[in-house]
């Protein structure tokens, strides 16, 4: 009776941690360290040990002790007599396993009554947090270097057949029980089940077993998981290759990243973070614990290796619950002697079992729960959290029910609510807005803009809900204009399509009309300038004002994707370009075939972003085409690129060697439109669904911040025609600007550079021959073409006639074509500028 009491105690306080509970508020506006998680224990009063164990194959761990709550030894404990040492009771122990990428802090993210570590320890426990090799709190081995591959090449197999065995009889030997009660969240529940069928005498060693969100099937699994499980082969041998051992191991720089981002709660950009972390584990972003967040993911991610990762993405793609695949019948033979990896099987799991787990957990999901709970013969408690937006990590960072007052916490810069009432998720729901509200007092304030600009109601979208189907000239038909689709071959072969509006919606009246030729961004095509309803996007302007609008399409992207000889399909040698071809190539052939076609001797020229960059590109190696342009519009212009922002920045420095790695696989086409992009934009982009802000936030990470601009409404259009593929050579190009803060043609390697160039680097473009009057349009909150970029570009150009900030302080690079108001804050300057010349 008194096991079964021990055991109930310990359901009851899980379920009752399972249910919203109250939170740590940080009172500062930014957090960007947290003392390691002895000292964050310590901190709160607790009795802290840190035990080091040492695995069958040499991984030394560590594992933090709470051996007593704060009350000290009189919880659930009743000594022989009154003179017995308080150091000689036993406590029944509980051992709690972390996540993914996680550690022991997993379950100390709170104060004291609502962390669960703390919970137990004070509901009578001796609690030892385990640290999962490779964490930041296990990385040593007896022999092997940490920063060298033969240490990282591990899967959760190693962590399940190794570690969790260890830990358990280390902490069996210290405490003198004979069972331990284990606790597991995410893959803490993954290795569990694994050690149990690895090692079955294990099991007579556990009381209960606690299961938090459970992981050993992933076929359901949703969102950002799923869709890179596609490629995370690919990725796992592109960073094997780069010598990339481990993965989101934390540090100095990822805390500072994760500051920046993610420190202020409830300010917009928390919101970005927020939501991208909803892309993982579930929609349901309102129910994350904004306060609680930085705490967490300052401690988190805390280090895997890629193959635990990769071992997952297994996990989802082959449906069942098995060891890691090798790749090959030959490897899987060396390594379990069979051509395909061994599978687990619940069903030899004989522990009592609870599981715990939520209905909008993507990582969890709960067709794959109720599967595992079937096959598992001694299920005794099954708790499904009633809240219908309840995620993975809600176990951990979940809102407050209390808006009471805050009081200081001890040694830490937290406060916590006073508990003013007990109530269940019902009432959290009700109370929701309350609490945000009362949060939020003091953040900033957006406003849309659809309350200071012009009418973005969307009406005409909503008469018109198959755009994101069409093409191009479909969607200028569709608009109630003529469209017209003229083709013409590049001197190396490339079949390029523009695409001609070559009159307004009023219809011609037979005179000539000046020509208006606009090119399109990186990753684009000539939809660019087609994106809004017929008063706000720039062709449909442009064709209503008088021009005669031709749209240009780059090599490789949807409309371009043909050449005379070769298959984009089936000839790498296809997708062999970057912008250099586009500027020198592409963008001379099209000028040329639209002045022929018009009987037009000059152009108006538009580029948008890559649009600007080829621009730049042709006139320094073609300067005779400045006589073929009156007047050039750049939008964000891009040529330096030295002070990009954002995560592309973390990315571009191993963008040599991703290029190569893809070339020796044979792929050289880059987000083909209608690829996974396509799937994600289903999952998550359609304006009525809850993650339609995932997709915004997407965006504001590479283009920069902007929710204020957003065009709601379009959004699920635009990614429907965007991305729309481009060469992987053209991506790689970008981020040679960026590593080598200089504007050069494509460098090929010392090697490649004199064969292709005559010398060991890439020659640098000219800017002094860009004598066709420019304007230049860029906006404050421009991430990928930024203010300090522009500012050096703008000297450099001889003929430089307008240098416009978009009076707009949250502008970024996507406002110039997708923002709601782009009309007014940047077209009207646009046509200013072209009624001049």
């Amino acid at each position: 009776m008194a096991e079964a009491g021990v055991m109930m105690q310990l359901l009851q306080i899980l379920t009752q941690c399972s249910t919203p509970q109250h939170h740590l508020v940080l009172p500062t506006t930014t957090y960007d360290k947290t003392p390691p998680v002895p000292e964050l224990i310590e901190g709160q009063g607790y009795p802290i040990e840190v035990h080091q164990v040492v695995t069958a194959d040499g991984y030394v761990l560590s594992m933090h002790r709470i051996p007593y709550g704060l009350k000290g030894f009189e919880t659930m404990t009743t000594p022989a007599s009154n003179d017995t040492d308080d150091s000689s009771i036993k406590r029944p122990v509980a051992f709690l396993h972390h996540g993914l990428t996680s550690s022991s802090a997993d379950y100390v993210m709170n104060l004291p009554g609502k962390a669960l570590a703390y919970r137990l320890a004070d509901s009578g426990y001796d609690v030892w947090m385990a640290n999962c090799r490779g964490n930041q709190y296990s990385r040593v081995h007896e022999s092997l270097d940490v920063e060298g591959a033969e240490y990282w090449n591990f899967s959760w197999d190693q962590i399940a057949a190794f570690d969790v065995p260890a830990e358990i009889d280390y902490v069996l030997n210290v405490t003198g029980q004979e069972q331990v009660n284990y606790v597991g969240f995410s893959m803490g529940t993954t290795v569990f089940f694994a050690a149990m069928n690895d090692h079955p005498d294990l099991m007579p060693k556990i009381k209960v077993m606690a299961a938090m969100a459970p992981v050993a099937y992933l076929k359901h699994v949703q969102g950002l998981a799923k869709l890179l499980s596609h490629e995370a082969e690919l990725i796992d041998m592109f960073l094997h290759l780069l010598g990339v051992h481990y993965v989101v191991a934390g540090g100095d720089a990822m805390d500072a990243w994760i500051t920046k981002f993610c420190g202020q709660p409830y300010s917009p950009k928390m919101s970005h973070c927020v939501h991208l972390l909803s892309m993982i584990v579930g929609p349901e972003h309102r129910e994350m614990d904004q306060e609680t967040l930085p705490l967490a993911l300052i401690e988190t991610p805390s280090g895997a290796s890629p193959h635990t990762l990769l071992h997952y993405a297994q996990l989802i793609l082959s449906g069942g619950f098995r060891k890691f695949d090798y790749g090959t019948a030959a490897n899987n033979r060396a390594h379990y002697g069979q051509k395909s990896p061994p599978h687990y099987y619940p069903n030899s799991v004989t522990v009592p079992v609870a599981l715990f787990n939520g209905d909008n957990d993507y990582l969890a999901p709960p067709k794959d729960v109720e599967r595992l709970r079937n096959e598992l013969p001694n299920v005794i408690f099954h708790k499904e959290i009633s809240n219908p937006h309840f995620n993975h990590l809600d176990f951990l960072c979940h809102v407050p029910i209390g808006c009471g007052p805050v009081v200081p916490a001890k040694k830490y810069p937290f406060s916590l609510p006073v508990d003013f009432f007990e109530e269940g998720i019902e009432k959290l729901v009700s109370r929701y807005d309350e609490c945000l509200n009362r949060f939020r007092e003091s953040a900033e304030k957006s406003v849309r803009p659809c309350s200071t600009f012009a009418s973005c109601s969307g009406s005409w979208l909503r008469e018109h809900p198959d755009l994101g189907s069409l093409t191009t000239p479909e969607l200028i038909e569709a608009a109630g204009y003529v469209a017209e689709t003229h083709h013409v071959t590049t001197e190396d072969g490339y079949i390029l399509e523009l695409h001609r509006i070559p009159y307004g919606v009023a219809g011609s009246n037979g005179e000539v009309r000046p020509v208006a030729f606009l090119q399109h961004c990186l990753l684009c095509s000539s939809s660019d300038y087609l994106m809004n309803e017929p008063d706000k996007a720039l062709a449909y302007i442009l064709a209503d004002t008088g021009f005669d609008v031709w749209l240009g399409n780059y090599r490789g992207n949807t409309y371009s994707r043909n050449h005379v000889t070769l298959d984009p399909d089936e000839d790498l040698e296809f997708w062999s370009f970057s912008w250099d071809e586009m500027g020198i190539i592409d963008l001379p052939t099209m000028i040329d075939y639209t002045l022929e076609a018009t009987g037009q001797k000059d152009l108006y020229y538009v580029g948008f972003s890559m649009g600007t960059t080829t621009y730049y590109a042709m006139l320094s190696e073609k300067p005779e085409y400045n006589n073929k342009l009156r007047v050039a519009i750049n939008m964000a212009p891009v040529a330096y690129m030295e002070h990009m922002k954002g995560p592309l920045t973390l990315l571009a420095p191993y963008s040599d060697q991703f290029d190569t790695l893809l070339t020796l696989l044979g792929k050289g086409e880059f987000l083909p439109s209608r690829d996974v992009t396509d799937e994600l934009v289903e999952q998550f982009c359609d304006e009525e669904m809850a993650t339609a802000e995932v997709c915004y936030n997407v965006l504001f990470l590479i283009a920069g911040p902007d929710p204020d601009l957003i065009n709601e409404e379009w959004l699920p259009v635009i990614l429907a025609h965007t991305p729309a593929g481009t060469s992987v050579h053209t991506i790689n190009h970008y981020a040679q600007l960026y590593v080598s803060k200089e504007f050069t043609k494509y460098d090929y390697g010392p090697l490649g550079n004199s064969n292709h160039y005559g010398q060991t680097t890439p020659p640098s473009y000219n800017l002094s021959n860009v004598i066709t009057p420019t304007a230049l349009f860029w906006g404050s909150n421009d991430w990928l073409a930024a203010p300090e970029d522009v500012a050096r570009l703008a000297p450099e150009l001889p003929n430089l006639i307008l240098d416009y900030r978009v009076p707009f302080d949250k502008f970024n690079h996507l406002d110039f074509v997708w923002a709601v108001n782009a009309s007014d804050l940047v077209y009207d300057a646009v046509l200013e500028v072209l009624a001049e010349y």
